[in-house]
């Protein structure tokens, strides 16, 4: 017989109320076994799939098992009720290899009364979820297991007494031949019920099967173990930075990371996407210094535990693996951007309220502005030669040439302003020579820099806490707030992380908004002392006394807490925090594009018309142009109400435009062009286009097409365009037989795929590639 292709396999199929099945399941409901086994083409829409079962078990439902005669009776009569309501009927088979069953304790040669009543159980629990995920928990349902020589079944049949699925229209097409070429003509419109499930609810209903009986909780715990505990907690123990070898592509990601509003460093915002690449390079090195063992080990466990889910679910490519894999690179990666928003100072908002602020004090009298900006006010008494914060040409420009890689430039900018006594210069010289940017490393002088601006944070902050002046108010509240960033990060004296929060309770005191905003962060972020109440409430006070787009910044961190922190987790206010969000700026678009992603994705929030307003309006961003356009084609590919494969085509063409999204965009094109036009060339060109551009599934893709057809040579010169043959399944059972073989097909051995698919994996994460 050959390997087990797959333990479990579930099917899905309905009919109409006025149907000849639905009608004859009815009529054999209260029949004993047997009858209703000789008569199972008459009510069953699988025949062809059920094959020829000797044996019928008795009926169950989610209530009991070993029905009555009266039980049967009244079951007899609410499925009779539901018909004449206008219910549909669906039939759902659960199938397994008896094999499968075997390996796992369930099957003996026969089912004997322990193992019916566990797969009563798990049948029960499966369709459960299954109906929930479809909106029908109202609905009533009936069951029985079927026995033949290689396949146990479970047959559900499923109704509603009084029908509350939605509705939508159908329209029906008789079919002509012109020529060569056939075509539809709509002869009937009607609205009816939604019959289809959803293949998420289909798998759902597999998953709990598979798990149910697997139960390998051990295994799964021991691989958590090795990801969260021996590998993601140790990294926010150990410092990147401290690493010679992992310094400089540390400072690399930060200065691209500069791009991106601090509200969106987290591993999976899509903001993240083009840069994704790089964090795992980063996670790989630092593993591959750390923990080559532990790596190794979990690579052996999942492997294993892979080839388990395999059996049960009968793919080659399972997402257990990706999945465990994913979830470990994206704890790391987290670590790692926790670990650069520490580093980062945030001088630029600063910065900006900084040049307000000035304004504000001079009336916007120009003139005396010109002259403030030449010797601004700080502290009382303070005469030219004293030691200020300045924010003047020079640190912008030294700001710039270091966004653009120009690090000696920049340091030697720093360095005479330091002379100058800007105490902004003297904590930037601490980190030019900390880490060696356009200078030579050197942490003694690191630390003198550090402790000069330390010491002068703290006198500006004396000199000015008791001023009524709102301009020396300012400067009060950023100067505490300066200390109290160097006492978190260790720099220029030991790290403290109560003594940060006492400063940063300083700055508060002024109204100082980065104060506030760092104290959020502290609540939010560390574990040691994480608050999430106390986190909202600062960054409340950063928005009261913020200003302009800072203002949408503060809310979309707000919305990211309401959106995923637990215990906090309120849709509605994440929503409304975005919506905030873009009537302050938008955050670069990126409130637009995470409202248009509620909109698309979440269940409860769905609205497909509503996700396309939003991702249009990202899409009007440069920023977000790339993931908008991506995102509205998976729309207009995938959702019923507005599916438009020219619209989708479209949209992926313009996201495959971005850079980071070019490898996502053309490998979606493929499918289109291999799945629904059938045009075997242009899903090849499209594939090789995405192969190239970085995405490691379109070779795949390109794999597969040519073992099933053969090589396809894809030059410039247009080629008459080939089509995929049609083919036409008469049975359910035809699907998942061509399904079964394709599978035997792909691989002589799945650990040798999995190996090959794990290898694939690591070489991308190594060389910095898109997932």
């Amino acid at each position: 017989m050959g390997e087990i292709k797959a333990g479990v396999v579930v099917v899905t199929e309905f009919c109409k109320s006025d149907s000849s099945v639905f009608g004859g399941y009815i009529e054999y409901i209260d029949r004993d076994e047997a009858v209703r086994n000789v008569h199972q083409e008459e009510f069953n829409i699988y025949q062809d799939y059920m094959g020829n079962p000797y044996k019928t078990t008795g009926l169950f439902t989610n209530n009991g098992e070993n029905l009555t005669q009266e039980e049967k009776a009244v079951l007899k009569d609410t499925f009779r009720a539901a018909q004449e309501n206008g219910s549909l009927m669906w039939q759902t088979v659960i199938s397994f290899d008896n094999r499968w069953l075997k390996e796992n304790g369930l099957w003996t040669g026969y089912l004997n009364k322990h193992n019916e009543r566990k797969i009563q159980e798990i049948s029960r629990k499966a369709v459960t979820e299954m109906l929930e995920k479809e909106g029908l928990q109202n609905a009533v349902w009936s069951a029985a297991i079927h026995l033949n020589t290689d396949n146990l079944h479970v047959h559900i049949a499923i109704v509603e007494p009084v029908p509350m699925r939605s509705k939508k229209k159908y329209i029906y097409y008789k079919e002509y031949q012109k020529g060569r070429e056939k075509e539809k003509i709509p002869v009937k419109e009607s609205v009816e019920y939604r019959g289809k499930f959803k293949m998420s609810s289909i798998e759902k209903c597999k998953s709990v099967v598979v798990n149910e009986i697997i139960n390998q909780k051990e295994m799964n715990i021991e691989i958590t173990r090795l990801i969260r505990e021996s590998i993601v907690q140790k990294k926010r123990e150990q410092q990147i930075r401290e690493n010679e070898k992992l310094l400089k592509p540390f400072l690399e990601l930060y200065n691209k990371l500069e791009k991106i509003p601090k509200g969106k460093w987290n591993y999976n915002d899509k903001a993240m996407t083009f840069l994704r690449g790089d964090i795992d390079k980063l996670s790989h090195a630092y593993m591959e210094l750390y923990h080559k063992e532990d790596f190794a080990e979990l690579k052996e466990k999942l492997i294993t535990q892979d080839e388990r889910y395999r059996k049960g679910y009968g793919k080659t490519d399972s997402s257990f693996v990706q999945g465990k894999v994913n979830d470990l690179y994206t704890r790391l990666g987290n670590a790692i951007l926790k670990e650069l928003k520490e580093y980062d100072k945030g001088l630029k908002s600063a910065e900006l309220k900084q040049k307000e602020t000035e304004k504000k004090v001079v009336n916007n009298n120009e003139n005396e502005w010109e002259e403030e900006r030449e010797s601004p006010r700080s502290s009382k008494g303070k005469s030219k030669a004293d030691y200020d914060i300045k924010w003047n040409e020079n640190i912008y420009r030294a700001r710039s040439f270091a966004k653009q890689g120009k690090k000696e430039e920049a340091a030697e900018i720093y360095e005479k302003e330091s002379l100058k006594k800007n105490v902004l210069a003297i904590l930037e010289m601490g980190q030019i020579y900390q880490y060696g940017i356009g200078r030579e490393k050197n942490v003694e002088k690191a630390e003198e820099y550090y402790k000069e601006s330390l010491k002068q944070f703290e006198r500006i902050y004396e000199s000015t806490y008791t001023s009524g002046d709102e301009w020396e108010k300012f400067l009060s509240g950023y100067a505490a707030y300066k200390v109290g960033k160097q006492y978190e990060k260790g720099r220029g004296t030991e790290a403290d992380v109560k003594e940060a929060l006492r400063w940063y309770e300083k700055g508060a005191e002024k109204q100082n908004p980065y104060a506030f905003y760092a104290m959020g962060k502290m609540y939010a972020d560390r574990e040691d002392m994480k608050e999430i109440e106390k986190a909202v409430g600062c960054l409340e006070q950063a928005i009261e006394h913020g200003h302009g787009e800072h203002i949408g910044y503060s809310y979309y961190q707000l919305g990211n807490i309401y959106l995923n922190e637990e215990g906090y987790k309120d849709l509605e206010k994440a929503e409304a925090c975005f919506e905030k969000s873009t009537e302050h700026g938008a955050a670069d678009g990126y409130a637009y594009y995470r409202l248009g992603r509620i909109y698309q994705d979440d269940e409860t929030k769905k609205d497909v018309n509503k996700a396309v307003k939003c991702l249009k309006e990202a899409g009007n961003w440069k920023a977000t142009e790339g993931y908008a356009a991506y995102s509205l084609g998976k729309i207009y590919l995938n959702e019923e109400e507005v599916r438009d494969i020219k619209k989708a085509v479209a949209y992926f063409e313009k996201a495959a435009e971005h850079e980071q999204m070019k490898g996502y965009a053309l490998y979606e094109l493929g499918r289109i062009y291999k799945e629904n036009y059938r045009d075997r060339e242009k899903a090849t060109f499209y594939f090789q286009k995405a192969s190239e551009a970085g995405n490691a599934y379109a070779e795949k893709q390109i794999e597969f097409l040519e073992r099933e057809y053969g090589k396809t040579e894809i030059s410039s010169a247009k080629k008459p365009m080939r089509r995929f043959r049609r083919t036409r399944n008469s049975s359910a059972k035809k699907a998942m037989n061509g399904f079964r073989n394709a599978l035997d097909n792909e691989y002589e051995s799945y650990k040798n795929q999995q190996v090959y698919l794990w290898n694939i994996r690591e070489q991308q994460r190594e060389a910095g590639m898109e997932r």
